[in-house]
Formats: structure tokens, C-alpha cells, sequence
């Protein structure tokens, strides 16, 4: 999650003897603080606009520098509000990941425009059509709100007269269009925020900056649980509680349960929803530590004043999420877990290096049972590690080929148009030469179908069904050994199978 900070010009005393940049700076200080204390891994930066646009810090995680970035702000003139939202606009597409959220907090006193004699006009029409800041032509990324907050009070004539121009705004930015954008009313897009009182004051201003944060800011706290075994977690960037199932949205998801050890290769490449940092956090419970002192083979006569002075300081205290971490990396191992307790939203926990550094990530999946197409139905798995075989299967080596089927094998992304093609000529050579490529064409078909229902390219099982039973029959050995015309119907029916399951989806 990436902030923009927008100050605006305007001086004017208001109770207390503080300005509106004071007040507005006294705000932004709170906010900074926040981030630093509960949000470590969040970057801001921090552009102030006035005629012009100005940059006062590229995005950072260094907040003590942006406090002191505060003090040197000055008012200059009159206001400009579209160069700075282009502006910040490119330096998030700059910075652009996927994976995060973007909000663009935008303070002024609210005056909108450089022109603001004209009262209640369209803002299209401020703006000539070739002017390289028409609003019709900025755009944000999907997942980013907009936040204008107003240095002054909803009855303020200057507010009055800018109000159409936040909607506007606000509007332009909204995924579910509103008929009409309300002041003080948080949408998709963002949210306009304007004191409905007739003066201002800084405990006014602390209550809405602290209401302000503790809306869009605020980060996941939870805890991950193995058994006996738990520990404290922040994840960053936050659960998208947004995004999920409206059934879903009532549920606590402050719980991560873990369901299960897998291979990492089980997983591999699978389609995931989000993925989030694991940030251990400092545990604070007695009864938590005294199981650290049992699982760590310590002396078990230690009293409750022994253990707090051993694990008192956070530096000093084991962390569950650390352990995960390392044994992951050693075993090459990943956990499949359950986020709150529906029972209807899965992730995977694992350790991942990036950029030479290794991390503990969550990955979470799609909302439901069956997120992974080439697995079977969550709620189905079992602590069982028997092979689940057919009721009329008629003998040990049909169920060993259909064994292979479903065999490991890496999956190579197709980074251009020919490379599909290549894989499928692989395929026709492998075909041509059976009974001896067996092995090798079972996984090539598999490591095929994975990566098209990872990329939902439901298209490439059709055509691999057609290959089958098209290009097959007509290959000298496939006329001449039944042996081969056996391999490639036991081939063509677990390609069907696959379409069936996937039909729902498709």
C-alpha cells in the first residue's frame, strides 16, 4: 500500500491561532505516525501543489523523514489541483504492484481549481480538450482510492464552490458509478472529507485524521495455529476483505489455521488470489511463552518472572512464523492453511526468496473449496496416504498408468505465441514414438493441463482432445500396435475427465 500526500496553499487563522497549513500539518504528522508505528512496510511519498506541483519526498519508508520534510512546507499561491493528480498518477504507475493497495490523500482548504471564479461548472469544461491535464484522460490503477480532505467547513463558500469538482473527481475514480457523491460517505473510489462544524479546531482535526486511519490503514493482526503451536502475525499488505464473497465479509479472519504439509512441487505455479509479507509479531501471553519453554526441552521448574525476563524482550523471544520459515526452506515444504474459520477460504504458507532475500509469504487462494483445479475439493483431504483408485478398475497396471497421470512436472510459462505451438509438436513427435515415449508424453499432457487451468486457457484441453483423436489414428504405429491405440485412449479418457471437472469453472 503506496500513500500520496497532496498539501495545498492557504493561510487562515482559525481557533486556536493555528493556520490551515498547521492544521493540515499537525493532520499528516498523525498520520505518519501511525503508518510508522503499525505499518512498517508501507511507503509513502509526499508532493505538495500550489500554480505548480512540487516533490518533496520519492516514495519512502524513512516517516522521521517526512515528519521533517512537514516543517518546511510553506504557502506559495493560488491552487492547481490536475497537474498534481497526473503527477501522482505516474509515479504509482511507477511503482505499480499488482499485489497492493494505493490510496492518494489529497489535503487542501478547499479551494479545487486555479480558476474558481465560476461558480458550479462542469470541471470537463475548465480544461481545454487538448490540454494534457483533461481529467477525462487521468486514470488510476484499479486498486487505489482517492481521499480529499478539507482544511475547512462544509458551509465555507470556497468549499461550496469546489464541491462539484471533488465529485468529480471522486466519481471519475469510482468503479460502481453513484448517481450522486455525498460528503463524509466512504465509496469504491474514495471518500470526500469535509468538518460539518462551523470552526475548526485541532481535536477536531486529530479525530478525523485518527478516523481516517483507523479505516483505510490499519493492519492485519492474527495468529497462526499448528497444533499445540501458535504465534503471532501481521501480514502486509492486508487481507482484501473488499474483494471476497458478500457471504464472507461477516466472518473474523484473524485466524490461520494450518491444515497440512505438502510438497512444495504439489503447488507449484498454482493460481493464487493475493500474497502477503508474514511479519512476526512479539508475544505478550504467559500461558504462549510457557509452551515455548516445553517445546524448546527447557527446565520446566523455571517461575512466570524466569520466562518473562527470558522472552520479555521481543529480540530475545522464539517466533513461530521464524521456524516455519526455516524448516520450509530446508524440507522444501509449504503449508496449505485455513484463513478464519468458513472453512471457505484457503492459502498457502511459504517460503519464498526475493531479490536474495527470503521471506515467510502467504499465499491466499481463490474463495472456496476447490481453488486449484488439478486438486481435489479441500474438505475432502485426508490424513491418508493410500493411492484412491477406481471401483472398477480391472487391473494393478491400469492404475499405475493412471498414477503416472498425475505425476509432478514443472510448468513453463509461454512467453510467446510460438511456444504453445512448440509444446504441441512435442507432443506429436512423443506420440509417434510409442510405447517408448509413454512416460515422457504422460508428463508433458499433464504438465499442459496444469498450466491451462492455471491461466484458465480452457481452449488448450479442447485442442489437446482433437489431437488425440484426430492426429493419433493416423500414425503408422499407432495402426500397427495395439498396444499404442491402448495408451492413447487411456490418455484421451483422462483428458475428458479433466474437461469435466473444469466445466463448472470454464
Amino acid at each position: 500500500m503506496f500513500h500520496l500526500h497532496h498539501r495545498k496553499s492557504g493561510f487562515v487563522n482559525e481557533q486556536n491561532h493555528l493556520s490551515r497549513l498547521q492544521l493540515a500539518q499537525h493532520g499528516l504528522r498523525i498520520l505518519f505516525q501511525f503508518i510508522k508505528n503499525n505499518c512498517k512496510f508501507e511507503s509513502t511519498a509526499l508532493l505538495t501543489y500550489s500554480r505548480s506541483f512540487q516533490i518533496i519526498s520519492e516514495f519512502t519508508r524513512d516517516y522521521d523523514f517526512l515528519l521533517n520534510c512537514l516543517t518546511n512546507i510553506k504557502t506559495i499561491d493560488r491552487s492547481n489541483l490536475m497537474p498534481a493528480l497526473f503527477k501522482a498518477s505516474k509515479m504509482i504507475g511507477d511503482n505499480y504492484n499488482l499485489d497492493l493497495f494505493y490510496h492518494i490523500i489529497i489535503i487542501t482548504d478547499g479551494i479545487a481549481l486555479l480558476h474558481t471564479n465560476t461558480f458550479n461548472k462542469n470541471i470537463f469544461s475548465q480544461f481545454d480538450l487538448n490540454d494534457e491535464y483533461d481529467l477525462e484522460q487521468w486514470k488510476l490503477p484499479p486498486k487505489c482510492k482517492v481521499h480529499i480532505i478539507c482544511i475547512n467547513t462544509l458551509n465555507n463558500f470556497n468549499v461550496q464552490n469546489s464541491l462539484q469538482t471533488f465529485r468529480e473527481i471522486l466519481l471519475k475514480n469510482c468503479k460502481q458509478k453513484p448517481s450522486d457523491i455525498q460528503v463524509n460517505v466512504c465509496y469504491d473510489g474514495g471518500q470526500i472529507w469535509i468538518p460539518d462544524t462551523l470552526t475548526l479546531s485541532p481535536l477536531l482535526i486529530e479525530d478525523l485524521f485518527h478516523k481516517l486511519c483507523s479505516e483505510n490503514f490499519k493492519s492485519y493482526s492474527g495468529k497462526i495455529i499448528c497444533g499445540e503451536m501458535s504465534g503471532l502475525v501481521s501480514l502486509y499488505p492486508n487481507l482484501p476483505l473488499d474483494n471476497i464473497p458478500s457471504k464472507m465479509k461477516d466472518q473474523q479472519f484473524d485466524i490461520i489455521r494450518i491444515c497440512g504439509f505438502l510438497n512444495a512441487d504439489e503447488m507449484f505455479d498454482s493460481p493464487f488470489f493475493t500474497r502477503h509479507y508474514v511479519i512476526s509479531v512479539a508475544e505478550k501471553n504467559l500461558d504462549e511463552m510457557k509452551k515455548w519453554i516445553r517445546f524448546l526441552n527447557f527446565k520446566s521448574d523455571q517461575s512466570d518472572e524466569d520466562i518473562i525476563q527470558m522472552f520479555g524482550e521481543e529480540g530475545r523471544q522464539p517466533s513461530f512464523a521464524v521456524l516455519l520459515h526455516g524448516s520450509f526452506k530446508i524440507a522444501n515444504m509449504i503449508a496449505l492453511c485455513e484463513i478464519g474459520i468458513t472453512g471457505q477460504w484457503y492459502g498457502i504458507l511459504q517460503s519464498v526468496t526475493d531479490k536474495k532475500k527470503s521471506n515467510l509469504m502467504l499465499f491466499t487462494l481463490y474463495p472456496g473449496t476447490n481453488p486449484i483445479p488439478w486438486l481435489a475439493n479441500f474438505r475432502n483431504f485426508s490424513l491418508s496416504s493410500e493411492i484412491i483408485t477406481t471401483e472398477n478398475s480391472s487391473n494393478n497396471n491400469n492404475n499405475n498408468n493412471k498414477s503416472n497421470l498425475k505425476k509432478n512436472s514443472n510448468l513453463n510459462p509461454w512467453l510467446q505465441p510460438q511456444s504453445i505451438m512448440n509444446d504441441v509438436q512435442k507432443l506429436l513427435r512423443f506420440i509417434k514414438k510409442l510405447p517408448d515415449r509413454y512416460d515422457q508424453l504422460l508428463s508433458e499432457i499433464n504438465r499442459l493441463q496444469r498450466a491451462a487451468m492455471a491461466l484458465k486457457f480452457f481452449q488448450l484441453i479442447d485442442a489437446l482432445i482433437q489431437l488425440f483423436e484426430c492426429e493419433a489414428p493416423q500414425m503408422p504405429n499407432y495402426q500397427q500396435q495395439p498396444q499404442v491405440r491402448e495408451q492413447v485412449e487411456q490418455i484421451l479418457q483422462y483428458i475428458r475427465q479433466t474437461k469435466q471437472q473444469i466445466q463448472p469453472t470454464n
